[in-house]
């Protein structure tokens, strides 16, 4: 979740609230979003990604688990202000993030692992992640674990060129933020569910196929689909068909 301003606060428990879900269905009740439903009790944290926007000098208090997201999230702590309160907030981890280790938000900060700077001041080959694709816009690209887009040409104008995971390029505005380094939570592609329960742990419902179904229910419907190209319920082509605009 992205809030501007910069969402500060005491204590780390007011940075996370709890939510209700939809089971992939719409405000009419319809089903739009097939195999949701149940799965454990979770709480969004408060995220801003425009903190590069900020000139903020961050002291990482922990790494913390974050339910809705691959990534980990760092819990930072601002410099004690004048009335001697300490203020929170969540940031998303990079690699190489530790324990009682700085980070910087914007202004002057150095292109080092972690900090969050405009591509402007990033050199070429760096890798960075939590990338903006409009300046101000929060983050789009490279966001999951252990993700990172590369930056292959930079030569100081108005553009600079990047490759992201997916291989493709873009040429984005040198004032979008980005941050430094390989997203953390690297080890993510290594988990694995063991039952079925771990997956209606995490909302997800059984998953029937096509050809199972009755023929009014499905296009592969009726176990006479007679080798047809795959189709989605709708009947709209897919498996090799582009899918970008």
């Amino acid at each position: 979740m992205r809030l501007t301003p910069l969402l500060l606060s005491s204590k780390e428990r007011l940075l996370k609230v709890g939510y209700s879900k939809t089971a992939g269905k719409n405000h009419t009740g319809r089903t739009t979003v097939f195999h949701m439903g149940g799965g454990h009790k979770k709480k969004k944290r408060f995220l801003d990604d425009t903190l590069g926007k900020y000139s903020l000098k961050g002291i990482v208090e922990k790494r913390v688990y974050d339910p809705t997201r691959s990534n980990d999230l760092l819990l930072m702590r601002l410099p004690v202000d004048s009335l001697g309160t300490s203020l929170y907030f969540y940031a998303p981890s990079s690699l190489n993030s530790v324990k009682n280790s700085f980070l910087y938000f914007g202004g002057n900060a150095k292109p080092m692992s972690g900090n969050r700077v405009e591509l402007l001041t990033i050199p070429t080959g760096s890798l960075i992640h939590n990338v903006e694709m409009k300046p101000g816009e929060g983050s789009k690209l490279a966001r999951s674990a252990g993700t990172s887009c590369r930056v292959v040409r930079n030569d100081g104008k108005k553009t600079v060129l990047i490759k992201a995971p997916s291989g493709h390029f873009f040429d984005l505005n040198s004032k979008c933020l980005a941050t430094v380094g390989t997203a953390g939570n690297i080890s993510h592609k290594n988990n694995f569910l063991k039952k079925a329960g771990s997956a209606r742990w995490l909302g997800v419902r059984p998953t029937v196929r096509g050809i199972a179904m009755n023929p009014v229910d499905h296009p592969h419907g009726g176990r006479t689909d007679g080798g047809r190209h795959p189709r989605t319920p709708w009947g709209k082509l897919t498996r090799g068909v582009k899918t970008k605009k």
